[in-house]
């Protein structure tokens, strides 16, 4: 056999084995293993699917006053944190519709469109707190204080 064809078959095997299952055979799958319980994980799978879409759906604007909260029998409700942002992804949701069936291969979808004064956010961390505004330990805070007795004459001589 030449090498040619050994590559190939190499090649082919770990395509093969890099294939990552669809979300339709999960819910095959699911079927055989768990009737009871496949209908609500093949939802759950769904609405987390679409949370990891969201921004790409709606944008970055939408998506930070908006939240996808549940999904079950091909209906996804999504909560607003002010009624201008339900209003606003009230009048997309035919854009938004399509660009879901088209993602995630659906038939059709709907979408409710709630306003929740309280949406429980995941926390935000502000773009200016990155590794150098952690703060300091208590070794770091003596040195600091070394360096400025050090050049405390220094200062106190330029003013």
């Amino acid at each position: 056999m030449s090498y040619g064809r050994i590559h190939k078959r190499k090649l082919k095997f770990r395509n093969r084995e890099r294939a990552r299952l669809d979300h339709n055979d999960w819910v095959s799958i699911l079927h055989f293993l768990a009737p009871e319980t496949a209908e609500k994980t093949a939802d759950s799978m769904t609405l987390a699917r679409i949370r990891s879409l969201w921004p790409k759906l709606v944008g970055d604007i939408l998506a930070n006053h908006t939240q996808p909260f549940a999904f079950a029998y091909g209906k996804l409700t999504v909560h607003c944190d002010h009624n201008t942002f339900a209003q606003q992804l009230h009048m997309l949701t035919h854009v938004i519709e399509k660009k879901i069936c088209s993602e995630l291969d659906f038939q059709s979808i709907r979408i409710k469109v709630s306003t929740q004064k309280l949406i429980k956010w995941a926390p935000i961390i502000p773009a200016n707190m990155t590794e150098e505004a952690k703060p300091l330990s208590a070794e770091a805070q003596k040195n600091i204080k070394k360096k400025e007795e050090l050049f405390a004459p220094l200062i106190n001589s330029l003013k």
